[in-house]
This record gives structure tokens, sequence and C-alpha cells, in this order.
């Protein structure tokens, strides 16, 4: 051997030392990776939330479109009933009432 050859002790002792920085790399590999996906779970469910929000807006969005037309048509309907009921019975009623009052102003002797 020659004397810039490491010995067969100190070769042992920087295997056995490449070995123990090995496992610790793996270990730290192993850390970082389970943070990650930790991470990436987290951003994933995030999204499955904001697509189910995006969903159930959407849903009530539809449902408050539906209500304000059946309001629409309600008070559309309201308003015809309430022309109905001034043309089939107001009108008429002030149309007899002013016919009774002529014929009474009539009996008095009116001119």
């Amino acid at each position: 051997m020659t004397e810039d050859a490491p010995s067969l002790g100190e070769v042992m002792r920087r295997l056995g030392d490449v070995r123990a920085d090995i496992r610790e790399d793996i270990a730290e590999l192993r850390t970082r990776q389970e943070r990650e996906w930790v991470s990436v779970n987290a951003r994933l469910e995030q999204l499955v939330t904001r697509d189910r929000y995006e969903a159930e807006r959407s849903a009530m969005l539809d449902r408050i479109a539906k209500l304000e037309t059946t309001a629409d048509k309600r008070q559309e309907r309201s308003g015809l009933d309430w022309r109905q009921f001034v043309f089939s019975g107001l009108i008429p009623a002030a149309i007899f009432a002013a016919a009774t009052l002529i014929q009474i102003l009539n009996a008095r002797g009116g001119s």
C-alpha cells in the first residue's frame, strides 16, 4: 500500500459515515415529502370546497331567478286583479250611485 491510500479501517469508517449521511438524507426527504403531501392535500380540499361553493352558488342563483320570475308573474296577476276590481266593481258602482243620485234629485223637483 501507498502512503496516500487510506487504510481499510479508514475506508470502513468513511463508508459508515456515508451510510449515516444517506439515512439522514432519506429521513429528511421523507419529512419534506410528507409536508408537501399535506400541502397538496390541503390545496385539493380547497379546490373541492371551491367547486362545491361554486355549484351551490350557481344553484342558489338559479333558485333566486325562479323566485323572481314567480314574483313577477304574481305581481302581474295582482295588477290584473286590481284593474279587474276597478273596471268590474268600482266603476259600475260609481255609475249606479250617480244614476241613483240623479233620480233622487229629479224626484225632489230638480230641473
